[in-house]
Order: C-alpha cells, then sequence, then structure tokens
C-alpha cells in the first residue's frame, strides 16, 4: 500500500477548514485519504474573530450562513449516486445549523432561536466559532506557525517557517501538495506604505487606535469600493457616529450593490453553468457581483447615511501632512472616443483609511528561485500576475502540469466559477480538490 499522500493548507480559514470537514466525511483517518495540515499563524478563522486585524469581529455576515462548509451539498465526484449522498449527509453533520443544535445550551445561538429571530446573519466572531468547531470536529492538524519560504525539493512542497512569537525556525511537515488560502496582506496606493496615526488600511485598521482617536466630527476618506471598504464604513458608522463626514473615493465614483438573484446565485452554487459562459461574460458577471461591490446589507446601511458621499478619483499621491491627510489625484485620461472628464481637485482629511482589497498573489513572494522556476515553467511566463496565472489553473483547481500540485482556489474564479476565492461553495470546493486525489 503507498503511503498516505498529505495536503498542506496555508492559512486556515473556511476554505481550510472545508476541506479537513470533507476529509473526514470521506474516510477520516482511512488511508485512502490524504491527511490534511492547516498551517497559520494565528488560529483557525483568526481573520474573522476580530483579534487580529481584518475586522472587528462584531459586523455581520455578508453571505448566507447556510452558504457553509458542505454547501451545495450536490456531490458528483464520488462514484455512484449513493456514495455522493452518502458523503452530503456527513457532510451534514459539520452545517450551520448542526453547528446551532450542538450550541443549544447557549440560548442566543440555538438553532430554534435562530430561526424564530428571521434567521439573522452571524457576527464575523459568531462565524469564526463555528469554523473553530467544525476544526474541532475533524482529525485536521493545525500547525501554528508563519511561513517564510515556500520551496520544492524531490517532489515535495518543502516549507520554512518560523514561531510567530519568537520568530525562532520551527520545523513544518513536508507536503505531497500545497492549497493557497488566505486574503493577503493589504493592497497599497501610492504615497502609502505603513499605518501612522492618521492613516492605515483595512487590515490594520482594528489593530491600532486610530478609531478611538478620531473626534465625532473628523472628515475621513475611505478608498476603495469593495468589501474591504464596505467594513471599514460599517465601523465608522457604528464607532463615529452621524456627524462624522465620511468620503469613499473610488475610480468609479459609485459604490454598486452585489447581485442575489437566482439568476446570479445559481453561478456560485453550480461551476456547470459558469463552463457556459464566454470570456467576457464571465468577466462582466465577476465585475457585476464579486469586484468593487458591497453586499445588500452594507448598501442599506448606505443608503440611510446622510453623512457618506462617494467621490471618482483615481490616487496619484497620498501622504500625511501636519494634522491633515492630503489626497492628490491623478490627471485625467482620454478614453477611446476622445472623452476626457475633468480632474478632481486635491484635497486634505483629518483621516484616511485605504480599503483597495488584499494581496492574492502574497504567497508569489515567498517563493524560492527553484519553486519559482517551476511554476514559471508552468504557466510560461516570468510575469506572475492573477490573470496568467488564473488562465492556468484546471478543474481540481490545481495549477496546470505542476508536481506536486498546487491548488489556488483564490485565483481559480475565472476559469473555474465565481464561487471559489470566497465563501460561495465551499462544499464544491473541497469536492474539487480532494477528488484530485480519489
Amino acid at each position: 500500500m503507498s503511503a498516505r499522500k498529505r495536503i498542506l493548507v496555508i492559512g486556515a480559514g473556511p476554505k481550510a477548514v472545508a476541506l479537513a470537514a470533507k476529509a473526514q466525511a470521506l474516510g477520516g483517518s482511512s488511508e485512502q485519504w490524504p491527511e490534511i495540515h492547516l498551517i497559520d499563524r494565528n488560529q483557525v478563522a483568526a481573520n474573522w474573530t476580530g483579534l487580529h486585524g481584518y475586522t472587528d469581529g462584531a459586523q455581520v455576515l455578508a453571505t448566507s450562513p447556510l452558504r457553509d462548509v458542505g454547501f451545495p451539498y450536490r456531490s458528483q465526484c464520488w462514484g455512484d449516486s449513493v456514495r455522493n449522498r452518502e458523503i452530503d449527509s456527513k457532510m451534514l453533520a459539520f452545517s450551520w445549523p448542526a453547528f446551532l443544535v450542538h450550541d443549544a445550551g447557549k440560548r442566543t445561538r440555538s438553532f430554534a432561536d435562530w430561526v424564530d429571530r428571521g434567521s439573522p446573519q452571524p457576527s464575523l466572531k459568531q462565524w469564526a466559532e463555528y469554523l473553530d468547531w467544525v476544526h474541532r470536529s475533524t482529525a485536521a492538524t493545525l500547525h501554528r506557525m508563519e511561513v517564510t519560504e515556500i520551496d520544492i525539493e524531490d517532489g515535495k512542497w518543502l516549507l520554512h517557517a518560523e514561531d510567530p512569537d519568537t520568530h525562532h525556525h520551527v520545523p513544518a511537515p513536508l507536503g505531497d501538495a500545497l492549497v493557497i488560502t488566505g486574503p493577503g496582506p493589504a493592497k497599497k496606493v501610492p504615497g502609502y506604505t505603513t499605518p501612522t496615526e492618521r492613516m492605515t488600511d483595512a487590515q490594520h485598521l482594528w489593530k491600532g487606535n486610530i478609531i478611538s482617536e478620531m473626534p465625532p466630527d473628523a472628515r475621513v476618506a475611505v478608498v476603495g469600493d469593495g468589501g474591504a471598504a464596505s467594513s471599514v464604513i460599517m465601523t465608522l458608522l457604528d464607532q463615529i457616529g452621524p456627524d462624522c463626514e465620511i468620503t469613499v473615493i473610488s475610480q468609479s465614483g459609485v459604490t454598486y450593490t452585489r447581485g442575489e438573484s437566482y439568476d446570479e446565485n445559481r453561478h456560485y452554487s453550480d461551476a456547470t453553468y459558469w463552463s457556459w459562459l464566454d470570456g467576457q461574460s464571465r468577466k462582466r458577471f465577476i465585475q457585476h457581483t464579486a469586484r468593487g461591490v458591497f453586499s445588500i446589507h452594507a448598501k442599506s446601511r448606505l443608503n440611510e447615511a446622510e453623512n457618506v458621499t462617494t467621490v471618482s478619483g483615481d490616487i496619484k499621491d497620498i501622504s500625511e501632512v501636519g494634522n491633515q491627510v492630503e489626497v492628490v489625484y491623478s490627471d485625467p485620461k482620454p478614453d477611446e472616443s476622445g472623452f476626457m472628464p475633468s480632474k478632481r481637485e486635491d484635497e486634505a482629511f483629518d483621516y484616511a483609511i485605504i480599503a483597495v482589497g488584499f494581496d492574492e498573489l502574497w504567497w508569489t513572494h515567498k517563493l524560492t528561485n527553484r519553486a519559482r522556476e517551476l511554476i514559471g515553467e508552468r504557466i510560461n511566463s516570468r510575469n506572475f500576475d492573477m490573470v496568467t496565472i488564473g488562465n492556468k489553473i484546471n478543474s481540481h483547481l490545481e495549477l496546470e502540469g505542476l508536481s506536486p500540485a498546487l491548488h489556488l482556489p483564490m485565483l481559480a474564479g475565472y476559469r473555474q466559477g465565481p464561487g471559489f476565492p470566497g465563501l460561495g461553495c465551499l462544499g464544491l470546493l473541497s469536492d474539487q480538490i480532494l477528488s484530485f486525489y480519489s
């Protein structure tokens, strides 16, 4: 009998936990299925707790909690229909309702109470508690360490890691496959490098004291128009109050609402529909539902907030000058028809928060030259950008032709389906990855 495969998952968030749950449903400690090792510098679902940045934990989940680690409970890759339904049924033991039933002793989280209250969206902290509960119900191993380097040696993934507290080297397990998850660090804009007394970003906002230092009538610039910006604005509205003047700066000058109709949601639940769309339709869909959009809940809050204004502007430079943050806008460029929009005047704010998203390619900066060369051969390029890599991701969310396998669900949206980068279809994601080893 061949040795049991070992899958290393960098990041211990929803995708990692979904893989752990599916592996448990498939056979637990059976030699037939790979063992799952989660690697994170903090804890399971750390970025959702409010303890490690990215959020304060108090905001509500943007998607339905029923899109849990087993959703859509429609496996089609485990042999015949009987076996597929068996796996789906086992996954129900890791579902959101199962968590509420298991936690029924705590009244505010009991299943009946949740239903009677109209099935409200849980807070991000409660979602983190759910994910931690799922992980503790599986055999997956959690390694608390920070990966400093990613290498390939003798057909295995070789990770170099350190203790996040002492920064001393610690041994990491060898892997037959690697799964990259996690949002990565906050993206920058010209002029912004690290948090200051008056500038910060959507990763560090909740770890610093900048909000507590803001007076009630502060003028705050929020740069960005997607989920990160939405979280920042909700926090400002909750903690500063209605006298705070919030200006949302984005290239489009509009905050759009994410589509939530059946015709849109079905593409997240079933990748079959996605395979029928041409490239232009896919780009349009992703732009409409996933990138640069607010949830319906967040947008409804903004509709009522008279102290929030959205403006169009492409930032050329942003800097802290004295007691203010100065924003310099780029000169506009003509479009294909020659139309030239007006240039926005530069302006100053009391504070600025950069919320333009997170770096999905963070892991490429940790690759050794050897690993970078092997991946470069597979993508036929030395340019490691989202489009070049994303176009080489196959149906198991793996980079085409690379051995040992590298699974990149965060970059699989365009090629394989829009639900894979987020929380849209965690059960389908685990099916796609683990069926590679069946």
